[in-house]
């Protein structure tokens, strides 16, 4: 059995899950863990992966602009403060 200890990050408290735990069940970094209470025990389970939103590749993005497409420039005006290049 192994230990961790309950810290305080912000207004939120969590658990630190080693690296080689993580990577035994191909978790990573901002991926979604689901829980539940199980005979006074906390169950932590993978959630099903879903297509996270702004995973794209340019090149399917560009593939989907129409031949017709014409694109326009806009005046922003002059550059303040550090805006300007």
């Amino acid at each position: 059995m192994n230990t961790v200890i309950i810290q305080k990050w912000g207004n939120s408290q969590g658990i630190r899950i080693p690296k080689h735990v993580l990577e035994n069940f191909n978790i990573g970094v901002g991926e979604s863990l689901e829980y539940e209470v199980i005979d006074n025990s906390i169950v932590l389970k993978v959630a099903k992966k879903r297509k996270r939103k702004g995973k794209y590749k340019l090149k399917d993005l560009l593939e989907q602009i129409d031949d017709n497409f014409k694109n326009e420039e806009y005046d922003w005006g002059q550059p303040s403060e550090q805006e300007s290049l």
